[in-house]
C-alpha cells in the first residue's frame, strides 16, 4: 500500500530538508545528509512555551484568525536553525544542549514577534516562523528580513555566552524563502497546523548549505520585495534538488543608509496625471508661508493612489517655480510595526531634521545635535542649552554628558513628554524664524501613540509659525 486506508496520507517518508523518499530504517536522508526526525514531545512543549510569550496585541490578533481552515496564504518563511547541531551535541550531555537550545530559541523568538510573525514549529535544532499567515501586512517581505537581522545579532552575542560557559563554538543561520502554504486549524494556545505547496519551506531548508552561519540567506522571490532596502551579496546560483532551474541567492548584509522607494518602477519616470486640483491647493499654502503663518495640510488615499507622489511634485514645482520661498524639508516615516516603539516617528522626525541618515552612529548623532543647538541657540559657554539639549537627546537614546544625566534622573515618564514637547517647540520655532520648514509625516496612520500626543500639542506653532 502507498497510502493510508484512512485519511488517505501517503504512507512512504520523505525528507523534512529536500523531500527525498526515505529508506524506513533510515536515521539520515542519503541525499542531503539531513537527520530523520518529526516533531518531538520537547518540541511540541518548546513550542507552547514559545508561543505562550507572544506579546498579547499579537496574541488577539492571531485569535482573531480562529475560523480560518484551509484557507491558502503566501508568506515569507524564515527558517533559522543551528550550524554543526549534531557534532555540538556530541561534545555536551544532554542537559546542557537541551538548555542551550531551549535559551537560543528563547532570545531570538522576540525579535520574530516584534515584526509580528508567527513561529509554525520546532524541530530539533530548527525553528520554522511565517510572515504572511495568520497574520497578514502588506510589507511582511520587509519586515522578516529586518527580523533576521535581529535574530543574527542576538545569536552572535548569545554565540560568545555559549564559549564563555560551555567552551563549544555555536552558531545559527536564516533561511528566507516566499511561497504558498494552506493555514488549518488554529488553537487558541496560537499553534496551528498548515500544509505548504511547492515546496516553499523545502527551499527555506535546501538552501542553508549555501549558508555561511551567522548570516541570512534569500531566494530570489524574497529578493525581489526588500532589494530598495537593503544592501546584498550575490551568492549566485545553488542547485537544489527536485527544481527545474537553479535558484539565486543572496545574503544579507545590512539595512541602506538611504533606503530606496517600494512604489513605482525602477528607471520608469513619468508626468503625474489628474492631480493638477491638489497640486494647487498645496501650492496656494505657499503664499501663507510667505506672510508667516503656517498651515496644516492631510493627504488622505488608498495605498498606491500617489499620496507620496502628489507631495514629490509639490517639492519639484516649488523649487522650479519663483514661489519666494526656499524651505527645508523634513520627513518622518512610520514604520507598520512601529506603533508599539514609543516615539518612534519622533525620532525619525528628529534625525532627518539633524540630516543624519539611518546608518549613522551614536557619536555621529550626539555631535550632529550639539552642531544644531549651538547654531540655534546661542548660549554664553558656547554649549547647548541645557533646557532643550538632554531631552532631545534623551529622545535620540545618545550618551548624556555634564550634568544631563542628573537632570533626566528624577523626571517620570509623563513630565519627560512634557519637557519632549517644550525642547521640540523651541527648536521649531527657532528654525521657522530662520527659514520654511515643511515637515512631512508619512504613513501617519501607522505612528505610535506617544509620538502623536506631542504633535498633537505641537500642530497649534502651525497656526502663528
Amino acid at each position: 500500500a502507498s497510502f493510508c486506508l484512512n485519511c488517505g496520507k501517503p504512507l512512504a517518508r520523505k525528507c523534512d530538508n529536500c523531500q527525498t523518499e526515505l529508506a524506513p530504517d533510515a536515521r539520515f536522508c542519503m541525499y542531503c545528509g539531513h537527520p530523520v526526525a518529526a516533531s518531538s514531545a520537547f518540541d511540541e512543549e518548546r513550542l507552547s512555551r514559545l508561543a505562550a510569550s507572544a506579546p498579547e496585541p499579537l496574541a488577539d490578533k492571531v485569535r482573531a484568525s480562529l475560523d480560518i481552515t484551509g484557507e491558502r496564504r503566501v508568506v515569507t518563511v524564515l527558517l533559522i536553525d543551528v550550524v554543526g547541531s549534531t557534532a555540538l551535541s556530541e561534545q555536551l550531555d544532554v542537559e546542557s544542549w537541551s538548555t542551550i537550545m531551549n535559551t537560543a530559541f528563547e532570545r531570538v523568538a522576540p525579535a520574530i514577534y516584534r515584526y509580528e510573525g508567527t513561529i509554525a514549529r520546532l524541530m530539533g535544532d530548527a525553528l520554522v516562523a511565517f510572515f504572511g499567515a495568520p497574520v497578514a501586512h502588506e510589507d511582511d517581505p520587509m519586515r522578516v528580513v529586518h527580523a533576521a537581522l535581529e535574530v543574527i545579532d542576538l545569536a552572535k552575542k548569545y554565540s560568545q555566552e555559549v564559549l564563555d560557559e560551555y567552551g563549544v563554538e555555536f552558531a545559527m543561520r536564516a533561511c528566507l524563502s516566499h511561497g504558498p502554504v494552506v493555514i488549518e486549524n488554529i488553537h487558541r494556545d496560537l499553534k496551528y497546523e498548515y500544509t505548504p505547496i511547492g515546496g516553499v519551506i523545502n527551499m527555506a531548508g535546501l538552501i542553508k548549505f549555501a549558508a555561511d552561519p551567522m548570516t541570512a540567506l534569500i531566494t530570489g522571490d524574497v529578493y525581489h520585495y526588500v532589494e530598495p532596502l537593503f544592501n546584498f551579496s550575490d551568492k549566485g546560483v545553488v542547485e537544489v534538488h527536485n527544481q527545474d532551474e537553479p535558484v539565486r541567492v543572496y545574503q544579507v548584509l545590512s539595512r541602506k543608509e538611504v533606503p530606496g522607494s517600494l512604489r513605482g518602477i525602477a528607471g520608469l519616470e513619468s508626468p503625474i496625471v489628474g492631480r493638477d486640483n491638489e497640486l494647487n491647493r498645496l501650492m496656494g499654502l505657499c503664499t501663507a508661508v510667505q506672510a508667516g503663518l503656517g498651515r496644516a495640510v492631510v493627504i488622505l488615499g488608498e495605498p498606491g493612489l500617489g499620496k507620496s507622489r502628489l507631495v514629490k511634485e509639490w517639492q519639484v514645482r516649488i523649487a522650479g517655480e519663483h514661489t519666494g520661498i526656499t524651505p527645508q524639508w523634513v520627513e518622518g516615516r512610520c514604520l507598520s510595526y512601529g506603533g508599539g516603539l514609543a516615539y518612534h516617528l519622533l525620532q525619525d522626525l528628529l534625525r532627518s531634521l539633524l540630516g543624519l541618515s539611518g546608518g549613522s552612529t551614536e557619536e555621529e548623532t550626539h555631535q550632529a545635535l550639539v552642531d544644531l543647538l549651538v547654531d540655534l541657540i546661542t548660549s554664553s559657554d558656547g554649549r547647548p542649552p541645557m533646557n532643550i539639549y538632554p531631552y532631545l537627546a534623551h529622545l535620540l537614546t545618545v550618551r548624556l554628558e555634564r550634568d544631563a544625566p542628573e537632570i533626566l534622573q528624577h523626571t517620570d515618564p509623563q513630565a519627560l513628554q512634557v519637557q519632549y514637547v517644550d525642547a521640540l517647540r523651541a527648536v521649531l520655532v527657532t528654525l521657522s524664524e530662520k527659514r520654511s520648514l515643511v515637515l512631512i509625516l508619512e504613513d501617519l496612520h501607522w505612528a505610535d501613540p506617544s509620538s502623536v500626543d506631542v504633535l498633537k500639542k505641537l500642530l497649534p506653532l502651525a497656526r502663528s509659525h
